[in-house]
C-alpha cells in the first residue's frame, strides 16, 4: 500500500470551509472583507486538513522570486567563512527554482554598507551577529551565556 499523502490545497481548505477560494486567500493573506465568523470557518478547515501553504506555489502562481541577502560581518573569522561558503553552495543548488541567495560581506558598523548591500529588491535578511567568538554553538545556550551574548539578546 503506498502511504503517499496527497497535499492539502486552498481548494480542499474552501470545500471544507464551504466558502469560495478569494474567501479562504483573503484569510490566509489577512486581507479584510471576511465576517469573524467566516473567518473562523476557514481557520477550522485549516486546523482539521493540517493545511500548509506551499511558498513555491505562491510564489510561482504570482510571478515572484523570493530574494534573500544574508549580510556577513566582512572578518576572517572561520566560522563566518564557511557560513558565506554554504550560502554559496545552496545558491547554486536551487538556481533556477524562484529562490535567489545572496551574501554580502559588510562592516558591522557601517549602516551606509548595509544599507547599500540590501539594495530594492530584496524581501528577506538574514545577519549574523558579529559579536559572537569563533567557538560559541548557537545550540549551546550555556556556552553563549558564557560568552556574555544572552543580555544582549
Amino acid at each position: 500500500m503506498d502511504d503517499y499523502k496527497r497535499r492539502v490545497t486552498v481548494h480542499d481548505v474552501a470545500r471544507q470551509a464551504g466558502v469560495s477560494l478569494a474567501t479562504v486567500d483573503r484569510v490566509l493573506n489577512g486581507r479584510p472583507g471576511v465576517r469573524a465568523e467566516t473567518a473562523e470557518k476557514v481557520a477550522d478547515a485549516i486546523r482539521v486538513l493540517d493545511f500548509r501553504r506551499d511558498l513555491s506555489a505562491s510564489l510561482l502562481a504570482r510571478a515572484r522570486d523570493l530574494s534573500v541577502t544574508f549580510l556577513i560581518p566582512d572578518s576572517h573569522n572561520e566560522f563566518m567563512q564557511s557560513l558565506v561558503s554554504a550560502i554559496g553552495r545552496r545558491a547554486r543548488a536551487v538556481k533556477g527554482e524562484r529562490l535567489k541567495l545572496e551574501t554580502h560581506l559588510v562592516h558591522a558598523f557601517d549602516p551606509r554598507a548595509l544599507s547599500n548591500a540590501l539594495g530594492t529588491s530584496t524581501r528577506g535578511v538574514a545577519t549574523a551577529p558579529w559579536w559572537l567568538p569563533p567557538r560559541t554553538t548557537w545550540c549551546g545556550v550555556p556556552s553563549t551565556r558564557r560568552a556574555g551574548a544572552a543580555s544582549r539578546w
